[in-house]
């Protein structure tokens, strides 16, 4: 579970490395090739026609060419990664507000679940960098009290060390 969990994850970060590299159809090319022969031995008996050919080419290839490309303009692959799995969740909630389809209890708690977890994370996320500012801040105050205590002020520090 945790190789998953770490191949899952680190997928993001360095698909974003290689795209600096190549287009976002070789890295799909290539992912495809890979995996198709990492799987090949298990795919024994199995078969496939022209819709099934058709529907992974839509829904799995293009899916993954223009996950790429939104990962090589985003300048944070972990905002993609949020934004890709938590499609469903919006899908559901516009699909409800724009066509009027009803959702169940399971679907509707699972909707409140999502949001409920994206917005712990975000106040988690806002108390980080609230904590970072304050510190910040703090050591500023401290730098210029050491400063101008010395008879060095922080304009002349600033000033000397950009010179």
């Amino acid at each position: 579970m945790l190789g998953v969990a770490l191949s899952w994850g680190l997928s993001y970060p360095l698909s974003k490395i290689a795209l600096s590299y190549i287009s976002p159809f070789v890295l799909t090319f290539l992912r495809f090739s890979l995996g198709a022969l990492f799987l090949l031995p298990f795919a024994k008996g199995v078969s496939a026609g022209k819709p099934q050919a058709l529907s992974a080419l839509l829904n799995n290839a293009l899916f993954v060419v223009i996950l790429n490309f939104a990962l090589l303009y985003s300048s944070n692959p972990a905002l993609t990664s949020v934004l890709i799995y938590t499609q469903p969740v919006f899908v559901m909630v516009l699909e409800r507000a724009f066509f009027g389809k009803k959702t169940t209890k399971k679907q509707s708690l699972g909707v409140l679940l999502a949001f409920s977890v994206w917005h712990f994370l975000l106040v988690v996320r806002a108390l980080i960098w609230a904590r970072f500012l304050r510190f910040w801040m703090a050591f500023s105050g401290l730098w210029a009290r050491c400063t101008t205590k010395k008879g060095l002020s922080t304009q002349t520090f600033y000033s000397s060390t950009l010179l």
